[in-house]
Parts: structure tokens; sequence; C-alpha cells
């Protein structure tokens, strides 16, 4: 049977209730520290309270911030586990303080309790980090169709001169221009696939101007992209003819021609390669800081190698090329090995080859040897320094095959080769070797 409430005017349990059937109500025991327990007597008006150890006082009188109802713990991961009490009970310094069947002068509210500033902190970080997940939950664009149904809300929110044009498969976001000849200044082309297109004129800008907002791939996640876009795009006139916009045009039109030409059978490769190297050209132009691809290197390296003059004469009236310093840098990387395989170096003749006359190619071979001090060095990714007929031994010279024109002034080095303790039959195996590569 449940212990009756001692404060007056209080039913709480009382069997003959009307409303006992319906509401039990728990019920507290008067505390053990003295200061306390005779605070709880001073507060309950009713004269010559005696207390025991049945006397109690039921919920009602106390404020919910001293009734705890749940237990927590927190699990190894750092977690929280709240568990229900199937018994209420109070925190520690609970007292009783709203006595509603007595005049109101008897009640008072407790005052609350002052949180820490670091559990102060701790909700309200909890609170931003809850707004924010609401706010990237809200801002989340989940299907093509979903964006279609609620996009001529969101641009009317964003800017009234945009008009939207439906269409199967992908939606236009326009400006138009109708003051003078009407006519489409931008157009935001958003597919099913949620790629997004930007048309300026009759002219479609590059992913450039969208992989700051969107990335790589250029596709729409967020409402937020999409206002970042139509802000950017908005904010730019439609008579915008500056050079950086100019030169974006020219290099998304030689892009398309470059897809055309690989995919159209009727081109060779290099004229590919040839409108690459002029659309690197167009950008090195605008560029604050040159960056240079591995083919425009290479070709730099090749007219360098070539003559070093008409190099510099290229880079200063006609091309955008490296420094002649950064060249001489790259080509420090470069190891001669020594030996007959030097592809690289039999491309450079077959090239040097094709530019010269066809009076300059008869040339004579001279062949020389050359003593050097034995050295092995690692340079480059190579060990060079070793004997080509004797790989484990150092060379101790350098046989040379040098290539002289006899109606010109043409001469070049057609292969150095280490070696050490030179024998006639290995002299004759280079030579022919070298005469069967020119």
């Amino acid at each position: 049977m449940p212990e009756k409430c001692c404060v007056p005017g209080c039913r709480g349990n009382y069997e003959w209730t009307a409303e006992h059937d319906q509401e039990k109500v728990s019920v507290f025991r008067f505390p053990r520290d003295p200061e306390l327990r005779e605070k709880w007597i001073r507060l309950i008006p009713r004269e010559n309270l005696l207390v025991h150890d049945k006397t109690v006082v039921c919920e009602k009188h106390f404020a919910q911030q001293f009734i705890i109802r749940v237990d927590t713990a927190t699990r190894p991961d750092g977690s929280t586990l709240t568990v229900p009490r199937k018994n209420p009970k109070l925190s520690p310094d609970a007292y009783p303080s709203i006595f509603p069947n007595v005049p109101s002068y008897l009640t008072s509210e407790p005052s609350r309790k002052r949180k820490a500033p670091e559990q102060r902190r701790l909700e309200m970080s909890a609170r931003d980090e809850e707004h924010f997940q609401q706010w990237m939950s809200d801002d989340e664009i989940p299907s093509f169709n979903a964006f279609c149904e609620q996009l001529a809300s969101f641009v009317a929110d964003v800017d009234s001169q945009w008009v939207i044009i439906r269409s199967c498969g992908f939606v236009n976001i326009c400006v138009v221009d109708m003051l003078n000849v009407p006519q489409f200044v931008t157009v935001v082309k958003v597919h099913e696939t949620m790629c997004v297109e930007v048309y300026r004129g009759n002219s479609r800008l590059g992913n450039s101007s969208l992989t700051w907002i969107l990335g790589d791939e250029c596709k729409l996640f967020r409402w937020s992209q999409l206002t970042s876009i139509l802000s950017h795009f908005a904010s730019v006139s439609a008579d915008d003819r500056s050079v950086k916009s100019q030169a974006d045009i020219v290099k998304q039109h030689l892009q398309e021609l470059i897809d055309l030409t690989n995919e159209s059978d009727e081109y060779e490769p290099d004229v590919t390669t040839r409108l690459k190297f002029l659309a690197e050209q167009i950008s090195l132009l605008f560029m604050s800081q040159s960056r240079y691809s591995s083919e425009t290197l290479l070709i730099a390296f090749r007219f360098f190698a070539i003559s070093a003059s008409v190099y510099s004469r290229l880079r200063s009236t006609m091309l955008t090329l490296p420094h002649v310093s950064y060249v001489k840098r790259l080509s420090s990387v470069f190891s001669l090995s020594g030996g007959l395989q030097e592809s690289d170096h039999f491309l450079y003749l077959k090239h040097k080859a094709q530019l010269m006359e066809p009076h300059e190619r008869h040339v004579m071979l001279l062949l020389d040897e050359i003593y050097v001090e034995p050295k092995t060095t690692y340079k480059g990714g190579s060990l060079t320094g070793m004997a080509s007929n004797i790989p484990s031994e150092q060379a101790s010279t350098v046989q040379t095959f040098m290539l002289c024109s006899l109606l010109s002034a043409n001469k070049d080095v057609a292969a150095m080769v280490p070696v050490k303790n030179l024998t006639a039959d290995y002299l004759k195996d280079c030579t022919l070797e070298i005469i069967t590569m020119l």
C-alpha cells in the first residue's frame, strides 16, 4: 500500500480519492542530513509536524529540476546510455517548494542552477552542430525530380531576373535580354544527371568556370551551390569582353576541336598534338605563373638541343617557352650512360637528319679514344661510369664515334661507349652497330 503525503491538503496516494485509480504518485522520505531535514520541516506549512521513518512528501511538491527520472552512463566509446528509472529519486539538494492547496505565498519557485561554463559551451556547441546538420540536410538536393519541383520557388527567392525553361532530360535557367534584340544572355543548363553547363551568348564556357563551385565533375548536389552559380553569373555583365573571358572561349573552342579530331579518322595524330600545343600556348599567355606540360618541356628541350640561339629567338618573338636556364637545369638530370642502345639519342640524330639538306647527310665516321678517370656516379636514377664490355668494372676510356658532314660544317656525336681494355673485336662490333644505326 503506497504511503500518503504529509503536506496539508494533498491527497496523493489516498485510496478514497476519485483520482487514485488513475494517478499514483511517487513519494520521498525526509533526508538524513539534519540541516536539510530541518529545512524541509520549516518549508512544509504544517504546524507541529512530527517526522518519523514513515513520513513522506509526494513528487507534486518538488520542482522538476529536483526529480531524477532517468539514469545515464558513459560507454567506453564515448556515447551516453540512458535508462529510465522505475522509481524516481531526488537530487541531493532537493527541497519541497510547491504547495497548491494552501495560500500561494507559501509556494516559492526554486532558482535554477547556473550551469558551469564548460557545460554551457558544450550545450551551445551541440545546438550549433544540430542546426548545421539540419541546414546541411535541407540544403541537399535529393534527386532531379525534387530539384524540378522546388526550383521555381527557389529561383524566385534568389533573383527574379532568371527564367526557367523546362525540357525533356534537362532544365535551363536563363537570363533573357529583352531591351534590344531578344537573346539569351546567360544560360545555366542542369541535366538529369545533375551535371551543369553554362552558356554565354552563343558560346559554352569551360568547366574551369564551374569547378571552383561544383568540383571536377561539375555536378550539382546542393542548393547553396546553385545560389553561388546564379549570383556569380548574374553579376557578370552581358557585354563582358575582357581578355580573360575571350581567351576562355577560344580555349573552349580549341578543346572541342581537339575532341572532334580525336574522334575523326580523317586526320593524323600529329594534328591533335599541334592543336594541344596551340591550346597550351594560349593558356600560358595569360598565366601569372607558367606551368608547362611534359610535352611542351620535351619540345623545348629538342629545340634547345638543336640550336640554343634559335631557341632564344623563338622564345623572345613567337612562343611561350621555359627560360634557357630552366632548360639547362632540366637537361642536367639527363644522363648519357654511354651504351649503343641510346634510343633517345638515336631519335635526336634522326630528327636532326630530317632537318638537314640532302647533300649535308653525306658524313664520315670518326673514331677517337678518350682516357678518363675511373669513376662511378648515380644520377637521374641510373648508374654511370661502368665499362660496357666489362659491366662489373669501371671504365678507363671512352670510345667516341663522331659524325662529320662532308659538304657542310655539321658535326655531332653518334655515341660514347665507356670501355676498359678495348679489344679489336669489341671495337669492330661497336663500329658495325653504329654504321647499322646510321
